[in-house]
Order: C-alpha cells, then sequence, then structure tokens
C-alpha cells in the first residue's frame, strides 16, 4: 500500500519540479540564477537539461555494469535489466512526443533513474551466489537506502498536504492554522479528520517492518546478507513496472480519455 503512495508521489514530484524550473525561466521576476541576472531566461532549462542528461548516464552506466557482472544465465537478471531499459526508452519517447504534450524529460530522467536502483536492488536481493555475485559479501545495504527513499517521500507527502491545507484555509477565508470543516445540520465548524495522514503512518509502519524483517524470509544461513531473499527481490522487480506503468498512464491517460480533465 504504501509502495503505491510513494510511487504516486514520487511521479507527481517529477511533475511540479520541472514546472516550477521551467517557470523561474519564463517569469522575468524570479530569473535570478545564483549570481547572474539570467537576462537570457534559459539557465534554469539548461540545469534541467544537464540534470536530464546525468541521469540518463547512470541509468546507462547502471544497465551496463548490471548486464556485466550479473549472470545473463540466471533469467531473472536480464529480465530486470531489459524490461527496465524497455519502459525507459517507451516513456521518453512518449514524453517527448505529440501523444503527451504535458510530458516532461526531466520527470522521465527521475522515473527512470529510479527504475534503474530499484532493477539493481531486486538483483542484488537474490540469495543465491551463481545468479547474484555480491550474495555472500558485506556490501552496504540497500535498506538503508530504501529506507532514507521512503522517508523523503513522507517529507514530501507532509509538505504537499500542508500546502493544500493552505490554500483551502485561504479560500474559505481563515487562517492557514484554522483548519476548519462546515458539516450541514451542525452548529459550527468541526475539526477536520487527518485520516489520510494516519493512513500514510500506518502503511508506513508496515512498509518498514517488513523492510527490517526481510519481507518475512528466514535467513538459510548465518552468511546470508539480511536483505537477501527472493520476496525482497520480487517485490522490488513489481515496484520498478509498477513506477513505470503509473508514470506511462499520467503520460498517455489525456490522449486516451480526452473528454476528461487530467489537469494538464
Amino acid at each position: 500500500g504504501f509502495l503505491i503512495y510513494q510511487l504516486i508521489f514520487f511521479i507527481d514530484f517529477g511533475y511540479r519540479a520541472n514546472t516550477a524550473l521551467v517557470s523561474y525561466d519564463e517569469d522575468p521576476t524570479r530569473r535570478r540564477f545564483l549570481c547572474s541576472d539570467n537576462e537570457s531566461g534559459v539557465w534554469f532549462k539548461r540545469a534541467v537539461l544537464l540534470t536530464c542528461v546525468v541521469l540518463y548516464a547512470c541509468c546507462f552506466a547502471g544497465w551496463v555494469l548490471m548486464y556485466h557482472y550479473f549472470d545473463r544465465d540466471c533469467a531473472f537478471n536480464p529480465l530486470a535489466v531489459t524490461i527496465t531499459m524497455l519502459f525507459t526508452f517507451l516513456n521518453t519517447g512518449i514524453s517527448i512526443s505529440k501523444i503527451a504534450p504535458h510530458g516532461a524529460l526531466l520527470t522521465s530522467a527521475l522515473v527512470s533513474t529510479y527504475c534503474t536502483w530499484l532493477a539493481y536492488s531486486a538483483m542484488n536481493a537474490i540469495p543465491f551466489t551463481d545468479c547474484n555475485p555480491l550474495a555472500s559479501e558485506n556490501t552496504p545495504s540497500t535498506v538503508g537506502i530504501n529506507i532514507g527513499i521512503a522517508t523523503a517521500s513522507v517529507a514530501y507527502i507532509a509538505f504537499v498536504s500542508g500546502n493544500r491545507e493552505t490554500r483551502t484555509a485561504a479560500t474559505r477565508g481563515s487562517a492557514p492554522d484554522q483548519i476548519k470543516v462546515d458539516i450541514p445540520g451542525e452548529g459550527g465548524p468541526q475539526a477536520d479528520s487527518y485520516w489520510n495522514y494516519h493512513l500514510v503512518m500506518l502503511l508506513l509502519s508496515f512498509y518498514l517492518a517488513m523492510l527490517l524483517s526481510n519481507w518475512a524470509q528466514r535467513q538459510d544461513s548465518d552468511d546470508q546478507r539480511h536483505d537477501a531473499g527472493l520476496a525482497s527481490a520480487w517485490v522490488q522487480l513489481g515496484t520498478s513496472w509498477l513506477c513505470s506503468l503509473l508514470y506511462l498512464w499520467t503520460l498517455i491517460a489525456p490522449a486516451l480519455c480526452p473528454n476528461r480533465d487530467f489537469g494538464v
């Protein structure tokens, strides 16, 4: 449950970041870039393009290294890398085509890099040494990085939710810290419900528990890494595919359903 929340807000962050950076160049009052006046109005677009080049270079390097170091005779390894590559090419191509005029190269680069990381994490979680050369080595655990990503996701969810509540309070004419809901038939405003926040925290606690317990899989030997297991591998690979599919849907949904307002 939390992984779906995380993926949705990760894609949303990519879109928001691209829109915010491009708007700096288009707004003359906000064009200043570091010590430059940015009179040409292209500095932030150049920064976005440079970021995309770096991210795609990291993806390409990751694919090459995974193909080289992980045994291709194990079906799981080439399956993970190849499908990640295909999704990257597909989503990037659609994002810069007329099919998705709202598409953004920065969002595609972020999603592709994250999916490449998930593919590596999945392959690194395979507990068999003949498929995973790192299975018996004391390498830095991917669990800590995944927990860091989850923490950043929760912080971003809180930030977006706080901004939404602030705008809602402003439209109602009340102060940002006075969030109220008018319920018909009641004598006055009632306290707002924070069920969404508590649901995210509940799902996060489940997710962290599964990460720390290696998805409830028991170690077969003392030499096996704590974060290695087939369940962990398939969950991370499935998350990578789901992230690519969700992003693909955000690209093609306006074209498939032209009568619906997607806010793009």
